[in-house]
């Protein structure tokens, strides 16, 4: 009988527990719930705010200034950019600063240094300038192809190894490119967080989805990798490829050099190429802008 009764409490025990942890359950899902549902509220609120507090300080600027303002304009390329203030420097050479924190953009994520931008403005009673509204006139890829020079992105490493690199632009977008026949400019080691410039080919805004075999770029290739502190260095001022020759014909002035990245089809004049085999690295450089993997050789070192 004392044997039947405790097995009859052992079984109510164990109905008990298993009531006890399904009721456990369920206030875990509903916390959990109630966590995403607080966190997103969270975030919906704190979005509203930073949207009002931007349309408040665009009020306030407009509210400084006059009834019968004239809004001049003022563009140029974009030599520096902290995500808040913007300098401007126009074809005459002149350079304006902006404070575009109240001023109304209308650049699709693209204002930064190196694409060309129109920024208009009003002077206030005191004399210190406005900027109402911003537009990007050109992107960086299209203000390098004006110019005839390779794109520069300007950003910071967030990650940097041995195949890519994780760049965050200045927009706050994070852009991934392919490192692996990157060449690397700097006066020390780059680390996470460091501003750097970004030289590459391919596009890294407008990425086409069928690479044809003239321009078989898949993801954008990093040619060089700046650091901030050496951005006027002779070194990155240079343009050159460096890679091992695949295939030599010596008689019609052309090479195919191997990277980790591409072939590349160099074509340079005879007396270039004489000294020169294949399986040799050597380094080609170039001026201008690479047009996808065909190269103009300007010059060849053997390594």
């Amino acid at each position: 009988m004392k044997k039947r009764n405790y097995i009859l409490a052992l079984g109510l025990m164990a109905a008990l527990m298993l009531s006890a942890c399904g009721s456990k359950q369920t206030e875990n899902v509903q916390t959990s719930a109630a966590t995403q549902a607080a966190a997103a509220e969270t975030t919906a609120a704190a979005e509203e705010s930073t949207e009002a507090a931007a349309e408040g300080s665009q009020a306030a600027v407009l509210a400084e200034l006059p009834d019968d303002f004239d809004e001049e304009y003022f563009s140029g390329v974009v030599t520096a950019f902290d995500g808040t203030v913007v300098t401007l420097k126009n074809d005459d050479g002149e350079s304006k600063e902006f404070d575009i924190a109240a001023a109304e953009r209308y650049d699709d994520g693209l204002l930064m240094e190196g694409c060309y931008a129109e920024i208009g403005y009003a002077t206030l009673a005191d004399g210190k300038i406005a900027a109402l509204d911003v537009n990007v006139e050109m992107d960086i890829e299209q203000q390098a192809a004006i110019e005839n020079r390779d794109p520069m992105i300007a950003g910071t490493v967030q990650l940097n190894d041995i195949n890519d690199l994780e760049l965050i632009d200045q927009g706050g977008v994070e852009r991934d490119l392919d490192n692996s026949m990157a060449r690397t400019v700097a006066f020390a080691d780059i680390k996470n967080g460091d501003k750097v410039y970004v030289t590459y080919l391919g596009s890294l805004l407008n990425q086409e989805e069928d690479p044809d075999e003239e321009n078989p770029i898949e993801k954008p290739i990093t040619i060089k990798i700046v650091a901030a502190d050496a951005l006027n260095s002779e070194e990155a001022a240079a343009n050159y490829l460096t890679g091992v020759i695949d295939q030599i014909d010596h008689e019609n002035g052309n090479l195919t050099l191997s990277t980790d990245a591409v072939n590349f089809e160099v074509s340079a004049p005879e007396h270039m190429l004489n000294g020169l085999d294949e399986e040799d690295e050597i380094k080609v450089y170039y001026e201008g802008a690479l047009s996808g993997i065909m190269v103009d050789a300007v010059k060849i070192e053997k390594q």
